[in-house]
């Protein structure tokens, strides 16, 4: 489980400040200046090292190992999880929305499982009862993100 929160242009330096770390691209480089970002600021153990990067970033460079996030689900068992547009498009959808969004599920390399990332969004006021597109943007805090691996 993860938690990323909303950051827009205008508050990223006061963000990173605030937390002592620059917001990063999937490939652990420094973000560049966009309208908004999806920063992790808390991660569980197993995947703290998603810990300032930034889930809106994009591809990662997929033939490059160094780049790829690595996680541990069970003890002694470590799977290869690579984070790809669509987490960008999940969080853009689920936040247009309001609903739980679902990966396609992907492959975990070094394993035959599948994975999934289900990503919720998280609302800083409430809602009308009919909210626009745009006020479920304007009300975002964030999204939580929890990867599941599937047993078939």
């Amino acid at each position: 489980m993860a938690y990323a929160q909303r950051v827009v242009k205008s508050e990223r330096e006061r963000f990173e400040k605030e937390h002592g770390w620059v917001i990063k691209t999937m490939e652990e480089k420094s973000s560049l200046v966009r309208d908004e970002y999806a920063p992790v600021i808390f991660a569980q153990e197993t995947v703290s090292y998603l810990e300032s990067l930034d889930m809106m970033s994009g591809e990662v460079d997929h033939n490059s190992l160094e780049h790829l996030l690595y996680f541990v689900l069970f003890p002694f068992q470590s799977l290869v999880f690579c984070m790809v547009q669509e987490d960008r498009e999940n969080i853009l959808r689920a936040r247009a929305t309001g609903k739980a969004v679902l990966t396609s599920p992907f492959r975990l390399l070094g394993s035959h499982h599948l994975g999934v990332v289900l990503t919720f969004p998280v609302y800083k006021s409430k809602l009308p009862q009919k909210p626009t597109v745009e006020e479920r943007i304007e009300a975002t805090a964030g999204w939580a993100l929890i990867s599941l691996l599937i047993y078939f």
